[in-house]
């Protein structure tokens, strides 16, 4: 009886040993590297995480910035063809004279020249009502199909003053987000056409990168 004591006092010494080396290697070696590597890794994920945050508010500020600037500079080119009396004058003259035509077409040069100048400008349509011009990449008569489109008739309910919106050219068959407004004569207020400037989104695309 004394001898079957003894062993069982021996296992349990032995057991206790070994757990009393399990423990200390557990709390010497184990649980210092799961906990360093639990901060770690926290502390990487909110690293990454506010760099990122910087990098999309940086992001969006430069963007932002881009959008604001062509906003601005094609709103001053609406505003040099809502101004130009040579336009104006063209647009609202009744013509039967063809020869006449083309050579007041020949003298709005300045059309074209506009979109090297201005390079945020993809291209830009002037809707006309008159009937006796001609089309061309600029002028482009209109037909029942565009006088009943809502942005036709926005244009001109806005009395000239521009908006924005997405749409699709009807030449280039693109969408383009595009300045829109309509054309009233300096002289007499009388409307003669409604612009439409489309942007370039290559131009915006190569000002962020």
């Amino acid at each position: 009886m004394a001898g079957i004591s003894k062993r069982f006092e021996q296992l349990l010494y032995k057991v206790s040993i070994k757990k009393s080396l399990q423990t200390i290697f557990i709390t010497l070696f184990i649980l210092p590297v799961i906990l360093v590597s639990t901060f770690f890794i926290i502390y990487l994920y909110n690293t990454m995480l506010d760099w990122e945050r910087e990098n999309v508010k940086t992001s969006m500020k430069q963007t932002e910035e881009v959008f604001n600037s062509t906003l601005k500079e094609v709103q001053g080119f609406s505003d040099r063809i809502y101004l130009n009396k040579q336009l104006q004058d063209i647009l609202l003259h009744e013509y039967t004279d063809i020869q006449q035509l083309y050579d007041d077409y020949a003298s709005l040069s300045f059309l074209e020249n506009y979109l090297l100048t201005f390079n945020q400008i993809s291209n830009y349509r002037i809707y006309t009502d008159n009937q006796t011009l001609l089309d061309n990449s600029f002028i482009v008569k209109v037909d029942e199909s565009i006088k009943t489109t809502q942005w036709y008739i926005s244009a001109i309910n806005l009395k000239g003053k521009s908006f924005w919106m997405l749409k699709k050219d009807e030449y280039s068959k693109k969408e383009y987000v595009c300045l829109i407004r309509s054309l009233w004569s300096s002289k007499d207020s009388r409307f003669y056409g409604v612009l439409v400037v489309n942007i370039d989104p290559n131009n915006i695309n190569k000002k962020l990168l």
